[in-house]
């Protein structure tokens, strides 16, 4: 955020931990990211191309794909914000964007491969008529999952007057991976005057759900502690007290400053095969912003112990989900190293997966 900019828009960072989605703001068609009175971050969408410069990294914002379809000809607009007034909200400058003939997207909320539990959520859509609209002339349905929600929304209709906000809420969504919006026309090819104008979809998960237990701070553990701990941890896996062992590998993982200590606590979480271990081994896994390391990614050799953990835990998966376990193994393939394939589609095989190699030339 430059005070020299003229429009309070900037991009956020975020450095805590990945985890399952619980409030989501979507400003769509904006042109950056702006936190409102209450402390929500809008989110603009498509996301912020940022560069490597001396004191940035490229995309360092919050990063995410909506998957977004849009009707050809169609698409985002955005317009300063200054002097606009809107009917019946606070935060005018949420309707100065959006996306005309928005058709579908996919909103990532849970990633159940990680241990992520389904959930409720609840849904809600802005809109504003423009000036140039009439009553019957943009209609469209909304759908949730691939169900109906709301039939023949008339914007103009709902609000009474152009540049009006309205709000539609959607209570009850559940959700196990992925949220499909879907905004459908009856026709294929909608113009200007008739495709659904959406300017923001805010999400949030309900109920009790929300409400995660106050986690101990991670405890920093020195080179004694922490060999202690494996040689306990190990002690306890001889002896096939597996819980004990997990909670002290994973005590290790979280605290110790030794790489070789850290590839211990890999090789134990390995043996165990425990979806318990997945919120931990997210962050080595799965693509993350640099702040989250401090701008120091682990070593290549502590991600690839850890997607062998992740690996060993999706074919004990495969005992009772193969469908999961197919999953875990297809993303496995995206970040296994080159020698490791092979094992991995061998595995992919066995639960009736076929999967071409990769040409050697």
């Amino acid at each position: 955020h430059e005070e020299k900019r003229p429009q309070p828009w900037t991009v956020f960072i975020c450095s805590g931990p990945l985890k399952t989605v619980e409030h989501l703001a979507v400003n769509l068609g904006a042109p950056g990211d702006r936190k409102d009175r209450d402390g929500t971050v809008w989110f603009a969408y498509p996301r912020l191309k940022t560069e490597s410069l001396l004191v940035h990294y490229p995309n360092y914002g919050i990063m995410f794909d909506l998957k977004d379809i849009v009707a050809s000809g169609l698409g985002y607009f955005s317009q300063n914000d200054r002097g606009v007034s809107i009917k019946g909200t606070d935060k005018p400058w949420l309707y100065t964007s959006g996306c005309v003939g928005l058709r579908r997207c996919e909103i990532p909320l849970i990633d159940d491969i990680w241990g992520e539990e389904p959930g409720s959520y609840e849904v809600r859509i802005g809109f504003s008529a423009p000036e140039t609209d009439k009553i019957g002339l943009r209609k469209f349905d909304i759908s949730l999952q691939k169900k109906i929600v709301l039939a023949d929304m008339d914007i103009l209709k709902e609000a009474g007057a152009p540049s009006t906000s309205v709000v539609k809420v959607f209570k009850g969504t559940p959700v196990k991976n992925t949220l499909i919006v879907e905004f459908l026309t009856g026709n294929d090819s909608p113009n200007l005057q008739q495709a659904p104008v959406v300017n923001f979809i805010e999400i949030v998960r309900e109920g009790e759900q929300r409400a995660e237990k106050v986690k101990k701070p991670v405890r920093i553990l020195n080179e004694d502690m922490t060999r202690a701990l494996v040689q306990q941890a190990r002690t306890d896996l001889s002896r096939s007290n597996h819980a004990e062992a997990l909670d002290k590998f994973h005590a290790v993982l979280d605290g110790a400053v030794s790489e070789d200590m850290i590839l211990k606590a890999l090789e134990g979480i390995s043996a165990i095969k425990s979806r318990k271990s997945l919120s931990r081994l997210v962050r080595y896994c799965r693509d993350t912003a640099p702040i989250l390391w401090n701008y120091r990614e682990p070593a290549d050799e502590l991600k690839n112990a850890a997607t062998g953990a992740f690996v060993a835990i999706a074919l004990q998966t495969a005992k009772t989900d193969e469908d999961k376990a197919v999953r875990m193994l297809k993303y496995a393939l995206t970040i296994v190293p080159e020698k490791s394939r092979n094992d991995v589609i061998k595995n992919l095989q066995k639960l009736g997966v076929a999967v071409e190699k990769r040409s050697s030339k």
